[in-house]
């Protein structure tokens, strides 16, 4: 009876969503239909008739959050006239046209990244269209919306797998063969049919009330016992790390930025989703206190981190992308210091906007990235004298390999993510294979220039030749992969991360040397390069105190150089160490 009644309840709820959301649910299966025929034609399709048929399903999968909001905006609105409701719809189906014809010809960079955007805004649109004026339960709307969705996921899994199975079994077993495709058309259907319409079937109604005991409680565990004191231990060391930059003024860039920022977003969304225990816990009471004030200063030094990389390599779309969501994260917390009476409804809000406003408009990514790049490409010409009458001319001076590079890799961005049209000065109808003709230099590759390093390795000229090991007693090799090595009372070690050797000789430590101040003392001499030659002497260091003589052979040593601050820093380093115990 259980059985019965539990698969009655779900084609009930199914029913119940296809006739609460039909237009999201029919926009949805005609797209499942659509990638259906694209996978099952996949051969026989033109490679411009699969992209059409992609750009379409995706104008239909926008559609999909624009007709829930309308629909959740009918049901609160239950006087609005049918003509007015009818008029919504035609205005989204003729939004979506439009959108296809003028931004979405092509899935170029552009294209994609502001159907995401797009995507983003509207999702969360749906989340909080229902309670954009009810003031109460809007945490508690919205974690039901999560706990369906993740239960969504597992039947969908399950409903799958056991599909997948059956299918498995009657070509293994009954020899009826079946097309490898179909398991993928399967997978589809399940996610645009089922899946849609079974998450659907859980949106709370409007007379629906949200109380605290539909709180999960196996969110509360995870969010109470795992999640936050995670996020506290995190907060320490980061602030730990915010000392350490204080005292040796070496301040961060990078990585520490995207540490920061996604701690800080997801430090948001837990203050948001145990809003409803602050009443039912201490702990979560001083959590949502504490964590906006101790957070600001964190989310400065993250400021600075990107401000270093912006000021170097100027804006562009992933960045800017960043900065957004950075400045998001700060103005929430903020808002969540300042405000007495919060409405964590703004933080969705807010987000929405911002999504939507980083993809549209001159204030958008794209507009602000290209004058971005523009100015920087600016200030390189003119710092060579290569502007003249609105037009680039080739320099009277020596223009230096980085930036040749930078110019290259400015022009390169360009044409990969916009058009060399979009760049000022160029002459019309400029064309990559013209940079000498135009800039007095060909096309400069960036090397090994990853991450604003400039990487160099140097080896011995004599690197396969014999060791005169006459006058010591002992020789070891050491590198990075063979850190340790011991012979009779003899013991060398070797720490990679310091470039530090410790000779222990009898259990006592007899010579301990950072050898990382060579490696910089070379490099000093032949800068970011890569060199096979190194005359041999140079690549040995001898010394000795009262216990012991040393000489150290090195083979390699390869390390970089961070462009902003010139920090060298030695990654590897491949030597013999010849010992001769007094």
């Amino acid at each position: 009876m259980k059985v019965t009644h539990m698969l009655k309840s779900l084609i009930n709820g199914l029913y119940s969503s296809i006739k609460r959301f039909p237009v999201a649910l029919g926009l949805s299966t005609i797209a499942t239909a659509l990638l259906i025929i694209l996978v099952h034609n996949e051969q026989s399709f033109r490679d411009e008739l699969q992209e059409l048929i992609g750009r379409i399903v995706m104008v239909l999968a926008l559609g999909i959050p624009i007709s829930l909001c309308l629909r959740l905006i009918f049901e609160r609105k239950t006087d609005l006239p049918l003509i007015s409701r009818i008029a919504l719809y035609g205005a989204e189906a003729l939004g979506l046209t439009l959108y296809y014809f003028f931004f979405l010809k092509d899935l170029s960079m552009v294209s994609v990244t502001r159907y995401v955007g797009l995507s983003v805004a509207f999702y969360l649109a749906f989340i909080y269209t229902a309670h954009f004026i009810r003031r109460q339960g809007f945490e508690l709307y919205v974690i039901r919306l999560l706990t369906r969705f993740f239960t969504t996921v597992i039947y969908s899994v399950v409903l799958f797998l056991g599909i997948v199975a059956i299918l498995f079994t009657i070509d293994q077993l009954l020899e009826i063969r079946v097309d490898e495709r179909l398991y993928f058309e399967v997978w589809l259907t399940v996610v645009g049919v089922f899946a849609t319409s079974f998450f659907l079937a859980g949106v709370p109604q409007k007379e629906e009330q949200h109380e605290i005991y539909y709180y999960p409680k196996l969110l509360t565990v995870l969010l109470l016992y795992i999640v936050m004191p995670i996020l506290s231990v995190y907060t320490g060391i980061l602030y730990i790390y915010f000392a350490k930059i204080l005292v040796t003024l070496q301040w961060p860039m990078g990585l520490v930025a995207h540490l920061v920022l996604w701690y800080s977003v997801i430090s948001a969304a837990v203050i948001f989703l145990i809003s409803p225990l602050r009443e039912e816990s201490k702990w979560s009471r001083a959590f949502i206190f504490w964590i906006p004030k101790i957070i600001i200063p964190l989310i400065i030094m993250m400021f600075i981190s990107i401000g270093i990389r912006v000021n170097a390599y100027g804006i562009t779309e992933n960045r800017y992308y960043v900065i957004a969501l950075a400045l998001w994260v700060f103005g929430v917390m903020l808002y969540l210091n300042i405000m007495k009476t919060k409405r964590n409804i703004i933080l969705l809000v807010s987000l929405s906007l911002i999504a939507f406003l980083a993809v549209v408009g001159p204030w958008s990514s794209y507009s602000i990235s290209k004058l971005s790049q523009n100015q920087r490409l600016e200030g390189i010409l003119m710092k060579y004298s290569m502007i003249s009458n609105n037009a680039i001319v080739k320099p009277t001076q020596g223009v230096t390999d980085y930036d040749k590079r930078e110019i290259s890799q400015i022009l390169y961005y360009f044409s990969a993510s916009h058009t060399l049209n979009d760049v000022k000065y160029l002459p019309k109808g400029f064309e990559m294979n013209q940079m000498e003709n135009v800039f007095g230099f060909p096309y400069t590759e960036l090397d090994l220039d990853y991450n604003n390093t400039g990487y160099f390795s140097y080896s011995s000229d004599r690197l396969n030749a014999p060791i005169d090991i006459r006058g010591y007693d002992y020789l070891f090799l050491a590198n990075n992969y063979n850190p340790s090595d011991a012979v009779q009372e003899i013991e060398i070690k070797y720490d990679d991360r310091t470039q530090e050797v410790r000779i222990n000789a009898g259990g006592n430590e007899v010579y301990r040397n950072s050898l990382e101040e060579f490696g910089k003392q070379l490099h000093k001499k032949y800068g970011t390069k890569d060199m096979y030659d190194i005359a041999a002497d140079e690549m040995v260091l001898a010394d000795e105190n009262e216990h012991i003589k040393v000489k150290l052979v090195f083979n390699n040593i390869n390390g970089y150089e961070e462009k902003t601050d010139k920090d060298v820093q030695i990654t590897y380093m491949d030597f013999y160490v010849l010992i001769q115990l007094k």
